[in-house]
């Protein structure tokens, strides 16, 4: 069953995965139960304002765990998202997951468009004040507006001080 695994996996980064979306490690080494993966540098370029946590939050939405990683400062900012692939993993459920992953890339890059185009005609601002903008929106809409709600939340618990909040820290 690992063997076919292997194969798939190499059919799909030979046919299905579009190159421009996906940075693929060419050190992989077979038998490691971890995939991790990024945005491509293509993609990074084009969009700086689509953060690779979207993506999580919207495989998130679909049932998958797929956390998103920054790594150290001394990696230059990178970000990458993993996944635990299992041996039980069958492989309908694997290229459902490759799937969905391609799905919710391909939207997200729709949405930043679309946003990028409303933006653009909606006043002169700069381009950073553009990109706060639309990673603002993508955030909101990825997050269901639970982004929006935890940002007022947060705010509002600054102003009101540390005072009347209520702790339950050791609590049983």
């Amino acid at each position: 069953d690992s063997e076919k695994k292997a194969q798939f996996t190499r059919e799909v980064d030979d046919k299905k995965l579009d190159s421009k979306l996906y940075t693929i490690n060419e050190e992989f080494k077979p038998g490691l139960p971890v995939v991790a993966f990024r945005f491509s540098k293509e993609v990074r370029d084009k969009y700086p304002e689509l953060p690779q946590e979207l993506l999580s939050t919207l495989l998130r939405k679909r049932g998958y765990i797929i956390p998103n990683y920054h790594l150290p400062p001394s990696e230059n900012d990178k970000e990458i998202l993993r996944v635990v692939v299992r041996n039980s993993l069958s492989l309908n459920l694997l290229e459902r997951l490759i799937q969905d992953i391609t799905g919710a890339t391909e939207l997200l890059i729709k949405a930043a468009d679309s946003i990028a185009d409303y933006v653009s005609t909606s006043g002169e601002h700069t381009d950073v004040e553009n990109r706060e903008r639309i990673h603002k929106l993508l955030a909101a809409i990825a997050s269901g507006g639970v982004a929006e709600v935890k940002e007022e939340k947060h705010k509002k618990d600054n102003h009101q001080g540390s005072k009347n909040k209520k702790s339950y820290r050791g609590t049983c």
